[in-house]
């Protein structure tokens, strides 16, 4: 059995924890040292009984949660979203690998 480590995703907090401790993720692979990193980036639990049925309808999806990526799931009722995978904010290394290819090509 392995650990893995994670960097919290929250700008300029640098913490580093493990995969067996206490941490928050989201659907798109974002993880989070506490709740107050994650409340910053904008992490928030959806109840899936505000979809009317699931999969929800796109009209539906779009009114409860316009960007998320439909291929998340509702595990345990629930649907894990953040600024993140809603395209409200871009992870610091995409911004660095197109500025990298920008100034590359």
């Amino acid at each position: 059995m392995s650990i893995d480590y994670y960097t919290c995703s929250t700008k300029n907090c640098g913490n580093t924890f493990a995969d067996c401790g206490d941490y928050i993720s989201c659907n798109c692979q974002a993880h989070w040292c506490s709740d107050k990193c994650a409340e910053k980036d904008g992490y928030k639990v959806i109840d899936c009984e505000k979809f009317d049925e699931y999969p929800p309808s796109d009209e539906q999806w779009e009114q409860i949660c316009s960007n998320c990526d439909k291929s998340c799931d509702c595990e345990n009722g629930e649907l894990k979203t953040c600024n993140f995978c809603r395209g409200e904010d871009i992870p610091d290394n995409e911004i660095v690998d197109k500025i990298i290819k920008k100034k590359f090509k």
